[in-house]
């Protein structure tokens, strides 16, 4: 930040220098744009303080928000945020897969309940039941008729 601030200054001193009071305030516009956000800064010089590192593919001549009294970085900051990150990433990628294959089999047990047809099976069920009803019909005149065969005269009030 200190970079930045020293930018800002030496700017806004070499537009008012030329005189020309529009082109200062468009200079001081221009660098205030430029400000990197806050989160990012912190976050910057949160890796780079645990770490010792600076950039993240290369590594470039300064630090982003160290002083330069410390010297140039020594290594990117990729390699060690990479080892430190996947301990943790490799537990979320086991429970995610574990969590695909549970849902995948869900979806196979579902299929049947898409392919059940309840009418085939309510027409075979009520064939049965009708079938039952007629088989007890069958025996209950059986037994009528085998009462009334027995009993010629009938039910007859004395």
């Amino acid at each position: 930040m200190e970079c930045y601030e020293n930018a800002q200054a030496i700017a806004v001193k070499m537009a008012e220098a030329s005189g020309n009071k529009a082109d200062a305030d468009k200079k001081k516009a221009e660098v205030e744009a430029a400000k990197p956000d806050p989160t990012f800064v912190k976050i910057v010089s949160h890796i780079e303080d645990k770490y010792s590192c600076s950039g993240l593919c290369d590594k470039p001549l300064f630090y982003f928000t160290q002083s330069v009294k410390k010297g140039p970085p020594k290594t990117p900051c990729l390699e060690p945020l990479i080892d430190d990150i996947s301990l943790m990433l490799q537990n979320l990628g086991g429970v995610l897969v574990v969590t695909g294959i549970l849902f995948l089999f869900m979806f196979f047990c579902s299929i049947p309940i898409c392919c059940y047809d309840k009418e085939k099976e309510a027409t075979e069920a009520d064939e049965d039941e009708q079938k039952e009803k007629e088989k007890e019909g069958a025996d209950r005149s059986e037994k009528y008729k085998q009462s009334g065969s027995e009993n010629p005269q009938g039910n007859e009030m004395a």
